[in-house]
């Protein structure tokens, strides 16, 4: 039995819950989601749209939960949760073992879904592009758009596919998604062992230094530039309406939202599909795990 799993199972107290989070999903339940991404990980419960906690995601999984846990028994008491969304930056296997993660390698052979459920009777685990994605669809920029590409900035760039409103996206133990389309030259070696990976370039530190410096480097900016113009062009062969640009790193950074967003929309604008940034980027893939485990459970 996995470590956290095991040390939930021998332990007993009493149910001590917190009015706002409980009672959002109704006074029986107590239902939350979270996100699990390479940096950090969030919080969110009631309506999903406000983060209720965040923690800093470490090398060691054990380690990453332990500190999960001690806001949610914190928050509820030991007493199990009924419900628990995760959105996941990695990939999973049917079993709910990290499969991959270039990001994080070490996560790799975890048994994520056996510890997450130490916390919940019931637990879902899902893509955060995906879950990124089902938040905008459900109460973002996307709610009356039925073909869009959905491309997230965090730690690296994820998203997928929304057809016919249908969420598709890489086959689900293939941690490797958009930041890893092959668009720069040989000389970029990428953590999953592809060389060319966009996001070897475009990456969460790199767009938080040009935030802060309000400058876009030449090899920052070319990358920005071929994934805009891979995703117009995509768009456009397939029909699809828009790209909606999403991530905590567009949330925790005005001054680079707007300057990736510029490039978005005018590479966009040449082959008529329109860009625009999600409503929920902090939120947004904790928010979409919320949100499929309530369609899943109700």
């Amino acid at each position: 039995m996995p470590q956290i799993a095991a040390q939930r199972q021998a332990r007993a107290g009493t149910t001590s819950e917190d009015p706002e989070l409980s009672g959002a999903s109704g006074p029986e339940r107590r239902v939350v989601g979270i996100d699990i991404g390479a940096t950090k990980w969030t919080v969110v419960a009631g309506d999903g749209t406000r983060i209720r906690a965040s923690g800093a995601t470490s090398a060691s999984p054990d380690a990453t939960l332990r500190r999960l846990e001690s806001w949610l028994v914190g928050a509820y008491g030991r007493e199990p949760l009924d419900a628990l969304g995760c959105s996941f930056a990695g990939a999973v296997d049917r079993d709910g073992v990290v499969s991959g993660w270039p990001n994080r390698v070490s996560w790799k052979g975890y048994a994520l879904l056996d510890d997450l459920r130490a916390f919940a009777r019931h637990v879902s685990i899902a893509d955060d592009g995906v879950c990124a994605a089902r938040a905008e669809m459900a109460v973002g920029v996307a709610q009356d758009v039925r073909d869009f590409l959905s491309v997230s900035f965090g730690t690296g760039v994820g998203g997928c596919f929304v057809l016919d409103g249908s969420v598709r996206r890489a086959r689900s133990d293939d941690a490797r998604s958009i930041g890893h389309l092959r668009l720069l030259g040989e000389q970029h070696r990428c953590a999953c062992g592809w060389r060319g990976c966009v996001q070897t370039v475009l990456c969460g530190p790199a767009l938080a230094q040009a935030d802060a410096a309000r400058h876009v480097s030449a090899p920052l900016r070319d990358a920005v530039e071929r994934l805009a113009r891979w995703c117009a062009d995509v768009c456009q062969q397939l029909g699809l309406e828009m790209v909606v640009l999403a991530g905590g790193s567009l949330a925790r950074g005005e001054w680079i939202r707007a300057a990736l967003l510029d490039v978005f929309q005018r590479e966009g604008e040449a082959v008529g599909v329109a860009a625009t940034a999600g409503s929920h980027l902090a939120a947004g893939p904790a928010l979409g795990a919320l949100l499929m485990l309530e369609e899943r459970t109700t």
